[in-house]
């Protein structure tokens, strides 16, 4: 069985019609892999901005609850420091507070 003779003008539609489709081929996974790796990245840095103004947001209260126990402290000079630091490390229940309040308390005396 033949194939039928193709007229030139077929043969160069045909050749466009498939450099064409390679060509729109080509162009739209590029522009998958660079719009794919872009929503990735714009999420990554979506989360990251989330985390770190959770982290700014706790820190402030931190130093505002640290400032608020600084001035007591040192409004009630006539409590003895150790019972003091006792009550505070019950309340607070944390050590780096209390380092942090520690060392505020000797930077102002």
């Amino acid at each position: 069985m033949k194939l039928p003779q193709l007229s030139l003008t077929t043969k160069i539609a045909n050749y466009f019609l498939l450099f064409a489709l390679i060509t729109v081929g080509i162009m739209g996974g590029v522009a998958y892999c660079r719009s794919r790796e872009a929503l990735e990245q714009v999420t990554f840095d979506r989360l990251v901005s989330r985390t770190t103004k959770s982290e700014v947001i706790f820190y402030y209260f931190r130093k505002f609850q640290l400032n608020r126990l600084s001035t007591l402290v040192k409004l009630l000079p006539q409590i003895r420091f150790g019972d003091c630091l006792k009550s505070l490390y019950s309340v607070l229940g944390d050590k780096f507070l209390l380092v942090c309040l520690l060392d505020r308390l000797t930077s102002l005396t």
